[in-house]
C-alpha cells in the first residue's frame, strides 16, 4: 500500500483559549490532495486576528513595566542571545523570548539526498518555502539568500542570530561549502518573534508547511551578563523555596494556542528549539542576584543558593512552547561526520552539554529528535560574514530544513501540490531516527533519536513494498487494522502512530502538575495470534530509566518494534480509549516497516589503547615536522592528560604551533576479505584552528595508494568518540591498512591531536584470529630513577592483550632465570625490603595463550644512607558544609623526622581518588604540617580519598617502610569537626567550707561527649576534679582569698579546647562576672580560602581592648567596636574562642567561631 488518505465524513470541532475566539464550525473533509482544502482557514485567520489584538495589549504593558523597572525591551547579552520582553503574565512573570551546515547535514544524512548524494534524489528545496521566526531581521544583502529571502515583518534590527539560523536552513554556500543549508536552494519567508503565534496562523492558512523556532521562553536562571547583582536574574519565584521554576515542563497556555494551530492547518508542522537550560548553572555562591517575581516586580538580590536549572540530574528543563504536543521539538547533539552508520550503535551519537531535556510535567517524551547544533558554520551579517555557533538553535535548522526536503521529495513522487500532513511528516521522522541514548527506545533526552534524512526519503521512496504510510481517521469506538507480512526471519517490524491531538487544557500554574494534557488517548498494538505487542513507554517518575512497554497513556506518539520477529502474518491495530472528543473522528498517520535483521558482529581486528606502547606491526610515518608518539598521561595536566574520554597511555601529535607537520600513525596490514561490514570507533581530542586538518585514510593495497575515509577542519574542544562505517571502503578487501594523518597544510598554527581506544569492528566472516601480546610499558619507578625507596614496589602498564606476567627482578643486568619471581596476574609486584644504595634491574615478559612478548630491560637506584629519614606522622580531615550541592574535602598532612621531630619544608606529592581525581601537593611549614583541598565536589560524592605519592626535600629520604600513619586518608562528607571550647567559671565559698561544681556545664563539648584532658592544681587549697568535670575544692584551714585552677577539656574525636580558668573566692563573694550588656559577637568568613574571624562588640568602656584567641596571648586594639583577625590558615572544621575584655577593667565577653 503507497499511501492511504481514508476521510471519513466528520464534524471539525475547534478550542480556543478563552476570550480570544470561542466558536465551533461543522463541515465535512472528502478526500482531499491539496493544503487549501484541507486548512480550517477562516479560523485560522479569526485566531490570527484576536491574537493580533491581543500582542497589541502586551506589548503595551511590557513596555509600561520595562519603564518602570529602568528596564531595555531588547538587548543583547554578554554571549550574544538575544533576550526581548514579550509580556507579563500575572502569576507566571515576565515571558522574555531568548535565542537558544556540511557536517550537520552528514550527521542526519540530508546530504545524501543533495544533488550528488548516494540516493540520487536531487533534493534542494527549489520551488518549497519555509518560514523561520526567529529574535530579529535576517541579513538581507548575505550572498548565500540572493533572491531567495523575503522578510515579512519589520524588525528593528538584524540578527546575527536570525541570520545563521536562515543559513542553516537554505544558505547557497557558494563561498564556503561548510555553510551550505539544509534546503539550499528554498525560499525563505522570515519574521521576527513579536506577535509569533497570530502570524504563524496567519502563515497557515496560507499553506505554510514547515517553520522553523530557534527561539524559547527563558525561565529559570537567565544570565544577563552585567554586575551583580544583574549578572544573572533568577525568574523562577521569589519566594526561598521557589528552588526551581513551575515554567519548566508546563503546558501553557501559549503551548495551547500552538496545538491549536497545528491542529487546524493539518499540513503545518511547527519545528521548536528544545532549548538549552542544561548550561544555566546560576551564580558562584555568595554572588548577589536579582529576583523577579512571578507578577513581574523586581522584588529583591539575593545570595541564596539556588540549584542550576535541570539540577540534580539534568531533566525537566523544557520551557513552556516547547513542550506542545502537535509540534516537532528539537534536542542537539555533537557533530557526526559520515552520518551515522547502523553498525556503529547508539555511542556514535553524544549528548551536547547544554540541551534541555524532558519529561513535561505530565510525562510525555520530549524532545522529539535531536539534530546537529554544536558548532555548526554558518552565514553571519558581520564581517568575515561567516560564524560558528552552538546550540538547540542550531539543530533546529538541521532537522526541519532537511523536513523540507522530505516534503519536496514526496511532491516529486505523487505530482504538485501532494504533501504529506503534519502528523504524517512527523511520524516519518520518527519512525527512521536513528537509534540514540544509552538503552533502545526513546528517553527523554534523545527523544526518538537522530533524523536520518535519508532513511525517511527511503520510506518515501519504498511505500507499497517494504514500507507503508497510511493516512486515516479513526471513528469514535472504532479500531483499524491492517496486515503486514514477515517473510525473512529476524527481520524488524516497526510500526509508528502520530496523531493531531486537539489542545489540552491548562492546569492551574503550579510546580509540576501532572495533570494530563493527552484529549485523545488512540492506541496501537501489533497482533500475531495469541501475542500482542505494546508500544514503548518511559517513567517520568524514574527520568534516567530505560524505556520498557507498556499502555500510553500520556503521548500523541506511540511506537512498537519487534525485534527478531518470526516469520508469518501480523496484523497492526489502531484503536482508542474511552469517547473521542464530541465523538469526532481522529485523524492519525501510521507509518509500517519491515526491515533486514541488524548484522552480526565478527568481533574486533582492532582493539588498541596503547597501554602496551607501539602496537606490533604498527608504525609511524613522518614527512615533516614532528611524530606521533605513545605518551602516559599526566594526571590533571591541560595538554598531556589523556583528554580524549580514555585513560591510560594515548597516541599524540605534539605540534605546539611550532612546525610544519605531516605525520601518520599507521595500522599494521590488515586482511578484511572474510569481512562483509566494517565500522572504526576512535577517541579524539584536539587543539587546532582552521588551517590545519586530521584526517583517517584507508589502503587496500598495503599503504600504495590511499583514500580519506574522515576529516575534521576546525574545531571542537570536547572529547568526541567517533565512529565511522567503512564497509564500502575496506570490507572484503586484503592488504587494509588504516593511518591516522596530521596535516598542518604548511602550516605552524595546529597545536595538537590526542587519539586513544580504537576499535576495528568486522561483520561477516570468521572472528579474528588471536595475537601474542604487546610489550608492557609505563615503568613504576620509571626507568633509571634514583634515590628510591627501600620500600618500593614494583608496577607497570600491561601489554595488549596480556593476560598474565613474566617477573625477573634482581641486581644482576639483564636479569636472567635466577632472577624469574614467578608469574603474576597483577600489574604490580613487591620485591620486599631493599639495600640502600643499590641499583636493581627487572624485565616484565607478557604472557598469553598465543605466546609471550619479553619486555625491555628498567632499572632504579635506592636512596644513599642519609642522616636524615622523613615520613607521614599523621593525617587531619576537614570538609566544608554543602552549599548549591558542592562541598570541598581538605586533608592536613604532619611530617616528622627519625627523631619524631615536625620537618620543615618537605614538598607532599599525592593523588585524589575514590570520587575525586587529579593530582595535589603543599609544602611544610615549621609546624612540619600542610594541607591540600579538593573542591567542588557533588554532593552525591560522600567521600573521596588521597594518597600520598611522595615526600620530596633535598638531602632527606622518604621512609614510607616507618610511616605508622598510613599513605592515605578518606575524607567524607560527613567529616565536620566541631572543636570544644572550655569558659571561664568563678565559684565563692566560706572560709574553712568546701564548694563542688561541674565546670562542664557551661562548655562547647565539640564533637562530644567531653572530657577533662588535663587541669592545674590551686595554691591555697586541695582539688578533686573528675574526668566529667565535677569538681570538690577544699580551701587551706584558715585561708581566705582568691585561688584559681585551669583545665583543658577533649572530645571523642581527639580535639582538645582551649584552657579555661576557674576562680575560687574563699571567705567572700565570687568576682564580678562580666556586665550583662556586654556584647561580642566573632563571625566566620574566608579570603580566597583563608580563614578571617570579624569580631564585633558594644557597651565596653575605656580606650582600648584586650583581644585573645584560643587563651592566647592578648592582642590591645582601640575600643571601636570591630577587629578582624586574619587566621592565615585554609581548610575548614576549626573552632576559635575569643575573649574580649576591658583593658582597665576585669570585664570581659565570650565568642565562639566556627569554619
Amino acid at each position: 500500500m503507497t499511501l492511504s488518505k481514508s476521510r471519513h465524513p466528520h464534524t471539525l470541532a475547534t478550542l480556543f483559549l478563552p476570550g480570544l475566539i470561542a466558536t465551533a464550525l461543522a463541515g465535512t473533509a472528502a478526500a482531499q490532495s491539496t493544503v487549501a482544502l484541507e486548512t480550517r482557514q477562516d479560523r485560522l485567520q479569526a485566531l490570527s486576528t484576536a491574537l493580533l489584538q491581543r500582542d497589541s495589549e502586551d506589548r503595551r504593558q511590557a513596555r509600561a513595566f520595562a519603564t518602570s523597572a529602568g528596564l531595555p525591551l531588547r538587548r543583547i547579552l554578554a554571549d550574544e542571545r538575544v533576550l526581548e520582553l514579550q509580556r507579563i503574565a500575572p502569576g507566571i512573570g515576565p515571558v522574555f523570548y531568548i535565542t537558544n551546515n556540511i557536517v550537520a547535514a552528514d550527521t542526519t544524512s540530508t546530504d545524501e539526498v543533495w544533488p550528488g548524494g548516494s540516493a540520487g534524489l536531487n533534493l534542494d528545496g527549489a520551488g518549497m518555502t519555509m518560514a523561520e521566526w526567529d529574535g530579529g531581521a535576517v541579513f538581507p544583502d548575505h550572498p548565500d539568500f540572493t533572491g531567495r529571502l523575503t522578510q515579512i515583518d519589520t524588525p528593528a534590527e538584524v540578527s546575527g542570530h536570525s541570520t545563521h539560523v536562515a543559513g542553516t536552513l537554505i544558505g547557497a554556500g557558494n563561498a564556503f561549502i561548510d555553510s551550505r543549508g539544509m534546503a539550499h536552494a528554498a525560499h525563505l519567508n522570515a519574521y521576527d518573534w513579536n506577535s509569533d503565534t497570530a502570524e504563524m496562523a496567519a502563515a497557515a492558512a496560507g499553506g505554510q508547511l514547515v517553520s522553523n523556532h530557534s527561539y524559547g521562553v527563558a525561565a529559570g536562571w537567565l544570565h544577563i551578563g552585567d554586575l551583580p547583582p544583574d549578572n544573572w536574574w533568577w525568574i523562577g519565584g521569589a519566594a526561598d523555596t521557589d528552588l526551581e521554576d513551575p515554567n519548566f515542563g508546563y503546558y501553557d497556555s501559549e503551548s495551547q494556542l500552538w496545538d491549536q494551530i497545528a491542529f487546524d492547518a493539518p499540513y503545518y508542522l511547527i519545528v521548536k528549539a528544545a532549548g538549552n537550560d542544561r548550561s544555566d548553572y546560576g551564580p558562584p555562591d555568595g554572588e548577589e542576584y536579582t529576583i523577579i517575581d512571578q507578577d513581574g516586580n523586581f522584588v529583591a538580590t539575593s545570595t541564596l543558593p539556588r540549584p542550576a536549572d535541570c539540577a540534580p540530574a539534568g531533566y525537566d528543563c523544557l520551557p513552556t512552547h516547547s513542550v506542545a504536543k502537535n509540534i516537532l521539538t528539537v534536542g542537539a547533539v555533537d557533530d557526526l561526520p559520515g552520518g551515522y552508520s547502523e553498525i556503529g550503535g547508539p555511542s556514535q551519537v553524544v549528548m551536547s552539554e547544554f540541551s534541555s531535556w524532558g519529561p513535561t510535567d505530565d510525562g510525555r517524551i520530549k524532545p522529539d529528535l535531536v539534530g546537529n547544533g554544536v558548532f555548526l558554520f554558518s552565514a553571519w551579517p558581520d564581517d568575515p560574514y561567516y560564524a560558528l555557533a552552538a546550540g538547540t538553535s542550531m539543530s533546529t535548522p538541521n532537522v526541519s530544513g532537511s523536513l523540507l526536503l522530505l516534503q519536496q521529495h514526496y511532491e516529486n513522487l505523487n505530482g504538485p501540490g501532494q504533501y504529506l500532513r503534519a502528523a504524517t511528516l512527523k511520524a516519518l521522522a520518527i519512525h527512521t531516527a536513528d537509534e540514540s541514548g544509552p538503552a533502545p527506545g526513546p528517553d527523554y533526552a534523545f527523544g526518538w533519536g537522530l533524523l536520518n534524512t535519508l532513511a525517511a526519503a527511503d520510506v518515501i521512496s519504498g511505500a507499497g513494498a517494504d514500507h507503508q504510510i497510511i493516512e486515516a481517521a479513526l471513528l469514535n469506538g472504532a479500531q483499524d487494522s491492517y496486515p503486514v507480512t514477515v517473510s525473512q526471519a529476524g527481520a524488524v517490524l516497526t510500526a509508528t502512530l502520530v496523531w493531531p491531538d486537539p489542545p489540552g487544557t491548562p492546569a492551574a500554574p503550579a510546580l509540576d502538575p501532572t495533570d494530563l494534557m493527552l484529549v485523545n488517548d488512540l492506541d496501537l498494538r501489533i497482533i500475531r495470534g495469541g501475542s500482542t505487542w505494546l508500544p514503548w513507554v518511559l517513567d517520568p517518575a524514574n527520568p534516567a530509566a530505560a524505556a520498557t512497554t507498556g499502555d500510553n497513556i500520556r503521548d500523541n506518539v506511540e511506537q512498537v518494534r519487534i525485534v527478531d520477529a518470526g516469520i508469518g502474518s501480523y496484523t497492526v491495530e489502531v484503536g482508542h480509549k474511552s469517547t473521542l472528543l464530541d465523538s469526532l473522528p481522529q485523524d492519525y498517520a501510521l507509518i509500517i516497516s519491515v526491515d533486514p535483521p541488524p548484522p552480526v558482529s565478527s568481533g574486533f581486528i582492532i582493539d588498541e589503547d596503547f597501554s602496551g606502547g607501539l602496537p606490533p606491526g604498527w608504525s609511524v610515518e613522518t614527512v615533516s615536522g614532528v611524530s606521533w608518539t605513545i605518551r602516559t598521561p599526566v594526571n590533571g595536566d591541560p595538554r598531556y592528560d589523556n583528554l580524549t574520554g580514555g585513560t591510560g597511555q594515548f597516541a599524540m601529535v605534539d605540534n605546539n604551533f611550532s612546525h610544519r607537520t605531516v605525520t601518520s600513525l599507521r595500522t599494521s596490514v590488515l586482511d578484511l576479505s572474510a569481512a562483509e561490514e566494517a565500522v572504526l570507533r576512535f577517541s579524539s581530542r584536539f587543539s587546532m584552528d582552521t588551517f590545519e586538518s586530521i584526517n583517517v585514510d584507508a589502503s587496500t593495497d598495503s599503504g600504495g595508494n590511499w583514500l580519506n575515509v574522515w576529516t575534521w577542519q576546525g574545531f571542537n574542544p570536547f572529547p568526541t568518540r567517533y565512529v565511522q562505517d567503512l564497509s564500502n571502503t575496506i570490507a572484503g578487501e586484503t592488504g587494509v591498512i588504516l593511518r591516522f594523518r596530521f596535516d598542518s597544510l604548511g602550516e605552524t598554527q595546529g597545536d595538537y591531536w590526542q587519539v586513544d581506544d580504537i576499535e576495528l569492528e568486522i561483520f561477516g566472516g570468521d572472528p579474528p584470529a588471536g595475537d601474542p601480546p604487546g610489550p608492557p610499558s609505563g615503568p613504576s619507578p620509571t626507568d633509571g630513577a634514583v634515590d628510591q625507596s627501600t620500600d618500593t614496589d614494583l608496577a607497570w602498564s600491561p601489554g595488549t592483550l596480556a593476560d598474565s606476567h613474566d617477573v625477573y627482578f634482581g641486581t644482576v643486568n639483564p636479569p636472567g632465570g635466577s632472577e624469574f619471581r614467578g608469574n603474576h596476574p597483577g600489574t604490580s609486584y613487591d620485591p620486599g625490603p631493599l639495600q640502600m644504595g643499590t641499583t636493581y634491574f627487572w624485565r616484565i615478559d607478557e604472557v598469553n595463550a598465543d605466546g609471550n612478548t619479553p619486555g625491555p630491560v628498567w632499572s632504579f637506584t635506592t636512596a644513599a644512607p642519609s642522616s636524615e629519614m622523613i615520613y607521614i606522622d599523621g593525617f587531619e580531615t576537614a570538609a566544608e558544609p554543602p552549599a548549591k550541592g558542592r562541598w570541598t574535602a581538605t586533608v592536613g598532612v604532619a611530617i616528622a623526622d627519625q627523631d619524631d621531630q615536625p620537618e620543615e619544608s618537605v614538598t607532599v606529592e599525592g593523588n585524589w581518588s575514590d570520587g575525586a581525581n587529579g593530582s595535589d601537593s603543599c609544602t611544610t611549614g615549621g609546624d612540619g604540617r600542610c594541607s591540600v583541598s579538593k573542591r567542588n565536589l557533588k554532593q552525591n560524592t560522600p567521600s573521596v580519598r588521597f594518597t600520598v605519592t611522595e615526600l620530596v626535600k633535598p638531602g632527606a629520604t622518604y621512609d614510607s617502610g616507618s610511616n605508622t600513619a598510613g599513605d592515605s586518608v578518606v575524607v567524607s562528607q560527613n567529616d565536620i569537626d566541631q572543636v570544644p571550647a572550655a569558659v571561664d567559671d568563678a565559684y565563692a565559698t566560706d572560709a574553712d567550707s568546701a564548694v563542688s561544681g561541674n565546670v562542664l556545664d557551661n562548655d562547647d563539648p565539640g564533637n562530644g561527649p567531653s572530657s577533662i584532658d588535663s587541669h592545674t592544681l590551686p595554691a591555697d587549697g586541695s582539688l578533686s576534679l573528675a574526668d566529667n568535670g565535677t569538681f570538690t575544692y577544699t580551701p587551706d584551714a584558715g585561708f581566705t582569698g582568691e585561688d584559681a585552677f585551669t583545665y583543658r577539656i577533649i572530645d571523642q574525636d581527639g580535639d582538645l579546647s582551649n584552657t579555661a580558668t576557674v576562680t575560687l573566692s574563699v571567705g567572700g563573694s565570687p568576682p564580678p562576672p562580666p556586665p550583662g550588656d556586654l556584647q561580642l559577637d566573632a563571625r566566620p568568613y574566608k579570603v580566597k580560602g583563608v580563614q578571617h574571624v570579624e569580631l564585633t562588640w558594644q557597651n565596653f568602656s575605656g580606650p582600648d581592648v584586650d583581644i585573645r584567641r584560643d587563651g592566647g596571648a592578648p592582642t590591645t586594639t582601640a575600643n571601636d567596636g570591630s577587629h578582624i583577625d586574619n587566621i592565615g590558615v585554609k581548610g575548614g572544621g576549626q573552632s576559635y574562642v575569643y575573649e574580649v575584655c576591658e583593658s582597665e577593667t576585669s570585664n570581659c565577653a565570650l565568642a565562639v567561631a566556627t569554619f
